[in-house]
């Protein structure tokens, strides 16, 4: 009986042994995959800065740039139709990019100009 007994503890030490050994297995596997999801979150989170910056710094450029050809053309008081194309091609990428305010109030107000005859520049 006392054989039986040992047999037994031992079956179940032997069991709980290898239970643990699994468990810290399976953990020490989460881990190193925690870890490279983390790093994976790391890098996703700094493209997403990148992204905007770069967002940010185009949609500057573009404000610039539909600032400058539409003060030009409301100063001359007209525009040619390729001209309101190209101002209009300005504003429809920069308002796509959220751009609003003093660029779509500009753009709206170059629109309204007269249309001119096309000339070769």
């Amino acid at each position: 009986m006392i054989e039986s007994f040992l047999t037994g503890a031992a079956g179940a030490g032997i069991v709980a042994v290898l239970g643990n050994l699994l468990m810290w297995a399976l953990q020490r596997k989460a881990t190193k995959e925690d870890k490279k999801d983390l790093k994976i979150a790391e890098r996703l989170e700094t493209q997403e800065k990148e992204t905007q910056v770069i967002k940010a710094g185009l949609e500057a450029i573009l404000h610039d740039r539909l600032y400058e050809q539409c003060t030009k053309y409301i100063k001359k008081g007209e525009i040619s139709s390729s001209e309101l194309k190209n101002v209009e091609y300005l504003y429809t990428s920069y308002h796509d990019l959220g751009g609003n305010g003093t660029g779509t109030t500009l753009f709206e107000r170059t629109k309204a100009l007269k249309l001119s005859e096309e000339t070769d520049n």
